[in-house]
């Protein structure tokens, strides 16, 4: 069977990225990350890994999840900001990198995210200093399959 690797850019400029953790799914009873890049129509990069720390529920695991890749978020904005110090004002790809969104699906962990520890249960009272500080709440029917669910996108700033 052939399937062609089909990549898009939407050109609105936006790295989406959606980060996502499996709880205590390993023999040991750690978690596992998986995080995927897209501009718009496929996957530009992705990351797969075991959580280095055991987690106590699935919020805290999507929440080290965010962790775990916020390495490679952070790598490729500065990677790709490199790469476009070369590009003209007047091209589409100025537009690249205008705003990186970080999406989630578990609504325990976008509440803890935005409202920090007001949001805390007894399973997720040892942790501290999570908080989002410039969060989105999109509403439902965002395009992406996941309608249903709860999203939270942390938008970054340009790295300096």
């Amino acid at each position: 069977m052939y399937m062609p690797l089909v990549l898009g850019w939407d050109e609105s400029g936006q790295m989406t990225w959606s980060v996502d953790a499996s709880f205590a799914i390993h023999n040991d009873m750690q978690s596992h990350t998986g995080a995927l890049l897209s501009l718009g129509q496929g996957a530009l990069m992705s990351m797969s890994s075991k959580q280095k720390i055991n987690t106590k529920s699935s919020t805290e695991a999507e929440l080290v999840g965010v962790d775990d890749a916020m390495n490679f978020v952070v790598w490729i904005q500065l990677f790709i900001g490199e790469q476009l110090k070369t590009v003209s004002k007047d091209s589409a790809l100025s537009k690249l990198m205008s705003e990186t969104i970080i999406l989630q699906d578990n609504a325990s962990t976008i509440q803890l995210e935005n409202n920090g520890n007001q949001s805390s249960t007894k399973r997720t009272r040892h942790i501290e200093g999570w908080k989002c500080t410039n969060c989105i709440l999109p509403n439902q029917g965002n395009g992406l399959g996941l309608s249903n669910q709860a999203i939270a996108g942390f938008t970054l700033q340009d790295p300096p």
